[in-house]
């Protein structure tokens, strides 16, 4: 009997032990199956072309497990696209502790053939593809084509080849938003600007990537599963088609089946992100002439009679403010003399009814002396570190009223009108010459984004956002744009 207790007793004792050591166990089971459900999330965000959501999903599964590879691998990714350096850096720090997995093979490099021969014109089918100073992978990269760029070859040195290509380091682009028929200059000639460099011959080929043959192509690999090939030929096809959202979100969608982060987190945020253009614009309110090759004057009076390209940027009138109303003073005196104050406030308005006056009547002159009507110029600067991008053109028609030393909205907001979709390539800078209604009170600016239901709603929700003191001169600068305003930049009575 006692031999039998003390069985049962020691049996006890065990399931005891087996028990505390599942209790103690059970907090990393929690931790991995927490880690594993922000990483779903963060996966699911990323493929849904929502970045930002992905971002917090993915720093959340890091608190569950510092070293989960795949979360690091993400937020990688998503620290390089959003600018963030020092986390990037971090992040790939502690990745580089972690095992790598197998490297997966660039689904862009066919099996090689046989080397092309110097003189023939080839079409870049990657992507990107890094241009070097020197025929090997450790040359430094000195331009980048992109898919369907045209390239001569000049040399052959094993697995490179020397080529050359025509670079534009600057373009000018020449837009109506006019809702007649109006006659626009013609282009500028560019000077072609050959360039030389090394590139591995393999990513060449002769025939042109065709846009809607690539995402045929990519639809045809996802639905077979293939997501590393289905994600190639899906990048290829947004890069040829910048402004089709569905590429984008097939794209986003691909890319983290293969788990090729950043891919998908480019693609979310060109689905999502609508940025700023630095850029510097002037708004001519005539032009005789090609505005292109024009010289700006300030005022009518000071274009010479014989000029046959001038633009002018102010009429030549005086200009008076809106009507206050009622003035306030200080003296007790005007103050109690109603009828006083009433002959002032008719007089104010019977002057602000002539300089409105005086001001169509000089609208009118400018359209007669500069025929070629309105234009707004903008001038994207090169930038090394910005990519290529699609942007929008837009304008707004505003009633703007002035008091008290700022302009305000007064008054209901036009249309949103937009231009065609801009492509804005890296390392080069851009002039824009966009001819516009010949009317003052015009929101202008230019917005980058692949989308113009995106870029739409961002103009109207900007100026819902505006505030009192946001218009300052005749020109107003703008977060994202500028205004323009032929009213006089004066005081009221009463501020």
């Amino acid at each position: 009997m006692f031999h039998t207790c003390h069985a049962l007793t020691l049996c006890a004792l065990l399931s005891s032990a087996s028990s505390s050591a599942e209790t103690l166990e059970a907090p990393q089971d929690v931790a991995k199956l927490r880690y594993e459900e922000r990483l779903g999330l963060a996966r699911a965000a990323l493929s849904e072309g929502l970045p930002l959501d992905a971002l917090f999903h993915a720093e959340a599964a890091l608190n569950w497990d510092h070293r989960g590879r795949e979360a690091l691998q993400i937020l990688e990714a998503l620290y390089n696209e959003l600018d963030r350096d020092a986390d990037a850096q971090r992040v790939h720090r502690e990745l580089a502790r972690t095992t790598p997995p197998p490297r997966p093979i660039d689904p862009t490099v066919q099996a090689p053939g046989p080397a092309p021969r110097p003189g023939l014109f080839l079409f870049v089918q990657a992507s990107a593809l890094n241009v070097r100073e020197r025929a090997s992978q450790t040359g430094r990269s000195i331009a980048l084509l992109r898919v369907g760029d045209r390239v001569r070859v000049l040399e052959i040195h094993g697995e490179f080849a020397k080529v050359s290509w025509n670079a534009a380091a600057h373009r000018t682009l020449v837009i109506n938003m006019m809702s007649e028929e109006a006659a626009l200059p013609p282009l500028p000639s560019v000077p072609v600007q050959e360039s030389s460099g090394y590139v591995a011959w393999a990513y060449l080929s002769a025939e042109e990537p065709n846009a809607h043959a690539l995402l045929s192509h990519g639809i045809d690999l996802e639905t077979a599963g293939r997501y590393p090939e289905a994600t190639d030929a899906l990048e290829r096809a947004a890069w040829l088609l910048p402004s089709h959202g569905g590429v984008l979100r097939r794209l986003a969608r691909c890319a983290t089946l293969a788990e090729r982060y950043r891919v998908a987190v480019s693609a979310g945020l060109r689905l999502t992100q609508v940025q700023d253009v630095p850029a510097a614009s002037s708004v001519l309110l005539g032009c005789r002439g090609s505005p292109l090759d024009a010289e700006v004057f300030a005022s009518t009076s000071e274009v010479p009679e014989g000029a046959t390209a001038a633009c002018v940027t102010e009429p030549d009138i005086p200009r008076s403010c809106e009507p206050c109303g009622i003035p306030n003073s200080p003296s007790e005196e005007f103050e109690q003399d109603i009828e006083m104050r009433r002959e002032a406030a008719h007089r104010e308005q019977e002057e602000y009814d002539e300089s409105s006056r005086r001001v169509e009547e000089a609208r009118d002159a400018i359209k007669t002396r500069f025929p070629n009507g309105a234009w707004v110029h903008i001038r994207v600067p090169s930038d090394e570190k910005r990519g290529t991008f699609t942007a929008y053109f837009y304008s707004m028609r505003m009633k703007l009223r002035h008091s008290c030393g700022s302009y305000s909205l007064n008054g209901q907001t036009g249309e949103v009108t937009l231009s065609p979709p801009l492509r804005i390539r890296e390392r080069t800078s851009v002039d824009i010459w966009v001819r516009v209604p010949d009317e003052s009170d015009q929101l202008y600016g230019l917005v980058a984004t692949h989308d113009g239901v995106l870029a739409r709603s961002f103009v109207v929700n900007m100026v819902q956002k505006m505030h009192v003191d946001t218009f300052e001169g005749a020109i107003a600068s703008l977060p994202r744009g500028s205004a323009h305003t032929v009213r006089k930049a004066c005081g009221c009575c009463g501020c």
